[in-house]
């Protein structure tokens, strides 16, 4: 019988595979230490903290804090939970899961190259995405914004508007811009007026768009600032869009 001695070894967190397959590439780094921080806090029995805590730990501000947390909700690998408008309770969802739901809507790489040499309104729409984000799309993030070209036939013009819609509600990057689009294309939305008129009913009091999904009150007793509000429904538009 061999023994193995233990004590040299430190506590350790296990990161899903398909997270570091499927996810790290196209994330920001800040905003991966910020979720496997938070993984190790469930593995290690320290699942109550304060914000102050994850900002001492990571060097980082509580607004990146936050926009890392947004952007793995929007991503499907986070729950947020909310009290009082602020954030109160953190679920981790599975990556194998959401990984799948997110190359449902992706084109193949064989598919993307065709379309970047033989179609000029999909080299336009990639231009115009760089310039709204300020760098290079990923090959994800094309494989994304050209499904909704040649699959859910968005023009050049109504991805125009939909990369503006997205940035100017915060979000830099193609999550919430798909997200949005997959909502309009089960709204039968084709153009950049419709689009529009859409925007403008979700921000009308008491309209569907506007309302924002229920969150349980009992996730413990942590104080996070809350985060600015979308007209969308991040959960709601991701089930329409499954509908």
């Amino acid at each position: 019988m061999i023994t193995i001695d233990k004590n040299s070894i430190s506590e350790y967190t296990l990161v899903p595979n398909v997270f570091i397959e499927s996810y790290i590439a196209d994330a920001e780094g800040d905003y991966v230490k910020v979720y496997l921080d938070l993984l190790m806090r469930t593995s290690a029995d320290r699942s109550s903290f304060e914000l102050a805590s994850v900002c001492d730990a990571l060097n980082m501000s509580e607004r990146k804090i936050r926009n890392a947390l947004k952007y793995w909700e929007e991503e499907g690998l986070l729950e947020l939970f909310f009290t009082g408008g602020s954030l109160a309770g953190i679920r981790f969802l599975s990556p194998g899961k959401a990984a799948k739901a997110r190359e449902k809507h992706r084109l193949p790489t064989e598919r993307v190259k065709a379309l970047k040499k033989g179609d000029a309104e999909a080299r336009q729409i990639i231009f115009v995405a760089e310039s709204y984000f300020g760098r290079p799309l990923t090959m994800s993030e094309t494989a994304d914004l050209l499904y909704l070209h040649d699959k859910l036939g968005f023009s050049a013009d109504l991805c125009d508007y939909l990369l503006e819609y997205s940035i100017t509600h915060g979000a830099k990057g193609m999550n919430y811009a798909k997200t949005v689009a997959l909502a309009w294309h089960a709204e039968g939305i084709k153009t950049v007026e419709e689009a529009k008129a859409n925007s403008r009913i979700a921000k009308e009091p008491g309209s569907t768009g506007a309302k924002k999904g229920s969150r349980p009150g009992n996730a413990g007793k942590n104080k996070f600032l809350d985060f600015e509000h979308h007209d969308y429904d991040l959960k709601e538009l991701a089930r329409r869009a499954k509908d």
